[in-house]
């Protein structure tokens, strides 16, 4: 296999280009004048704007679209090894890279890495690092799982100083980048599906903390990851090393003191009442604080933050019902989410599951989390790179609640119908999961405003 130059590196193919951390990758190479092209299923918003920078994308992953002549194949963790353009890619010697292995090489470019990673929360807290280092001129370049709405992109392309990155967990990728600094926001059970057991998920999250030269992590993940270089935040616990204290909501803001290492640090306001973004800030807090940005510039970049998409996005008021979406699909963060809004009574959740395996995994806890609402829909599971395993359906979760009003939608035309005669009677609906229900209840929302 050919040995990668970066900076020979002239064509390059992306296998999945639609992929939220592909598509970024790929802006990134367009800008350092790469020509690039790749693969997806169907067109999105994501690949449209990929082809408005000249990017050449094909929609069939059925055939080889592949001319040969590439220098790097760059492939999503969803593509199977049978697929068309990954076989002729490998044939044809080729080099192909994982997402993952293509990151770790673009981040030893930056002079100081920050790696962000967790169960839940990951997406927020590097979107709020990345504010802050953009309203403290470090022109940072930031690689992000979402589309942050300061920046209208899931990418900011900046200089060579600073890279702020996602870490994915799934299949150890984030052990593929050795950060300057680490954060890992939380750890519960997940994708263990590829790790098999929940120790070896926390030992893969220990091995990605000593990577790094300081980590940042909560106050009780601290004995799991038995770092000598850790920096420690928590909620009211002022044992950790930021505390956020003094909580209060007022009117659509939350205010909240930070102590650091017992003593007051700075009070900050925060646009939202969400409980589970005052931790996202305070990680982001002391990661700023590492780097000595001041106080007053810290304040701002909170104030200014906007959030990002797809976590507690407001869709739209049609006729008078709120419609929300978030992106929750682990039951930790639906109950969060949920908890976070005042009343559920006159609102209705609907709700795609993300894999069986996941379902399987946490059902108990799915279960417990939605018998909690009076109104779901539960709609067909979104199965990413998964088979049917009986047991973790759509279908077994549904038959297990015991909310008064639940409604099971196994096609889209379902889905619309029941949303369409029935949203009317709830004041909000609140769209959760991780699948294409986004895509699906938006264009709903479109159809309903016409």
């Amino acid at each position: 296999m050919k040995k990668l130059k970066l900076n020979k590196i002239t064509s390059i193919f992306f296998i999945g280009i639609g992929g939220i951390s592909q598509s970024a990758l790929a802006k990134l190479m367009v800008n350092l004048k790469c020509t690039v092209s790749g693969s997806d299923i169907k067109p999105t918003k994501i690949t449209k704007e990929l082809e408005n920078l000249g990017v050449k994308v094909y929609y069939n992953q059925s055939i080889v679209n592949l001319k040969g002549n590439e220098d790097l194949v760059v492939y999503s963790g969803a593509i199977s090894n049978s697929c068309p353009d990954l076989l002729f890619a490998k044939n044809n010697n080729i080099l192909c890279l994982s997402r993952a292995e293509f990151l770790g090489i673009i981040s030893k470019k930056y002079k100081n890495l920050i790696a962000i990673s967790g169960t839940h929360g990951k997406t927020t807290t590097t979107a709020i690092i990345g504010e802050i280092f953009l309203c403290a001129n470090k022109k940072p370049t930031i690689h992000i799982g979402g589309e942050v709405e300061n920046l209208k992109s899931n990418i900011l392309i900046g200089k060579n100083k600073f890279f702020i990155t996602e870490a994915c967990e799934y299949k150890k990728s984030f052990l593929q980048l050795k950060p300057n600094v680490s954060v890992i926001t939380n750890i519960e059970k997940d994708h263990l599906d590829c790790y098999g057991s929940f120790e070896n998920l926390k030992n893969a999250f220990r091995e990605f903390s000593n990577s790094s030269d300081m980590c940042f992590c909560e106050y009780k993940t601290k004995s799991i990851l038995k770092n000598k270089h850790i920096t420690t935040v928590a909620l009211k616990n002022k044992n950790a090393d930021y505390c956020a204290n003094n909580i209060k909501h007022i009117n659509n803001c939350t205010y909240f003191d930070v102590i650091k290492n017992g003593e007051f640090y700075f009070r900050f306001k925060l646009n939202g009442k969400e409980e589970y973004n005052i931790k996202n800030a305070l990680f982001a807090i002391a990661v700023a604080d590492y780097f000595n940005i001041k106080k007053g510039i810290i304040y701002n970049a909170l104030l200014n933050f906007k959030g990002v998409k797809r976590r507690n996005e407001f869709l739209g008021l049609i006729n008078k019902t709120n419609f929300y979406a978030d992106y929750a699909h682990h039951p930790t963060e639906i109950k969060n989410f949920l908890k976070s809004k005042n009343n559920l009574n006159d609102s209705l959740v609907i709700f795609q599951p993300h894999t069986y395996s996941r379902t399987i995994l946490l059902f108990k806890d799915f279960v417990n989390v939605f018998n909690k609402c009076d109104n779901i829909i539960i709609y067909k599971t979104y199965s990413a790179r998964e088979k049917v395993i009986i047991g973790g359906t759509e279908t077994d979760l549904f038959e297990k609640l015991s909310s008064k009003n639940k409604v099971l939608c196994l096609t889209n035309i379902e889905l619309k119908n029941y949303i369409i005669q029935n949203y009317s009677k709830y004041k909000n609906v609140y769209v959760i999961g991780a699948g294409n229900i986004y895509e699906i209840v938006n264009d709903i929302i479109i159809d309903l405003k016409n």
